[in-house]
């Protein structure tokens, strides 16, 4: 009789077991499985440099609207040689909105490059988020004649992904659980 209870208590240990790994196992897989945001950077490098020489200079960046929500985004610039305030706008419908304004100097021979950040506001953020692109462009401040150079932009947009379940992901999670479930049928036949 007492063999019979040794016996007894080793399975209760063992499955006890099982299902403390079985919890550690799922929290794992829930902590993988969170949404986490996602930094998604678009970079535009013309060579040569354009020289914005009192008219506009427009450019572009893109965003692949399917990847997720948008939860926010900034423009980072790369300038030199500005010697007049320079409005930096972006289109927004069929408006034009001041995103941030290059200070200029008032050296001509300042040719030193300048890296400008903007966040951009909620208006901007859903024209990204409706259209996929933003079209930005200088414009002179005081209606003078600028002469900055465009080097370089870059649009970081942190966004929250789409939850999309992956077919090849959930059928390999079906075949784990079943594995476990036949294993744990052998041992206990054995």
């Amino acid at each position: 009789m007492q063999f019979f209870v040794c016996i007894e208590n080793n399975l209760l240990d063992e499955r006890f077991i099982m299902f403390r790994q079985s919890l550690v196992a799922i929290a794992f897989a829930g902590a993988a499985l969170s949404a986490q945001a996602v930094v998604f950077t678009d970079v535009y490098d013309p060579d040569p440099d354009i020289s914005v020489n009192g008219g506009w200079i427009y450019f572009e960046h893109n965003f692949d609207t399917t990847l997720g929500v948008i939860d926010s985004a900034s423009l980072e610039m790369s300038v030199s040689d500005i010697d007049w305030d320079t409005d930096v706008l972006v289109s927004v419908g069929n408006n034009w909105e001041t995103v941030g304004v290059l200070d200029g100097t008032t050296w001509a021979w300042d040719t030193s490059t300048y890296t400008y950040d903007f966040d951009l506001g909620t208006s901007m953020l859903q024209e990204l988020a409706s259209t996929g692109s933003l079209q930005f462009a200088f414009q002179e401040s005081f209606s003078s004649i600028t002469t900055a150079v465009y080097e370089a932009s870059t649009l970081t947009v942190n966004y929250t992904p789409n939850s999309v379940p992956e077919p090849a992901s959930l059928a390999l999670f079906g075949l784990g659980l079943a594995g476990l479930g036949l294993a744990r049928r052998r041992k206990y036949q054995a």
